[in-house]
């Protein structure tokens, strides 16, 4: 996972405790589980790309061979 992604969770971890234990603004930690879950979704949605490129990079890697060995006998 991309280390600005983790960053930004460990700090909202602090965040959450801190607004948990702060009576004076009841409404802080709802915010931050709302910011929670769309971190949640960024992870999930980085994770997919991740996966896709890696799954596509033997595709990409014999699509090249083939373009480099076109080139070889063309010459």
């Amino acid at each position: 996972m991309c280390g600005w992604l983790i960053d930004s969770r460990e700090r909202l971890l602090v965040r959450l405790e801190k607004a948990e234990t702060d009576s004076r603004y009841p409404s802080r930690s709802q915010y931050i589980l709302r910011e929670s879950a769309l971190l949640d979704s960024l992870e999930l949605a980085f994770d997919e790309y991740v996966g896709q490129y890696i799954r596509n990079i033997p595709r990409l890697w014999r699509a090249r061979q083939e373009l480099d060995s076109g080139q070889e006998q063309a010459a």
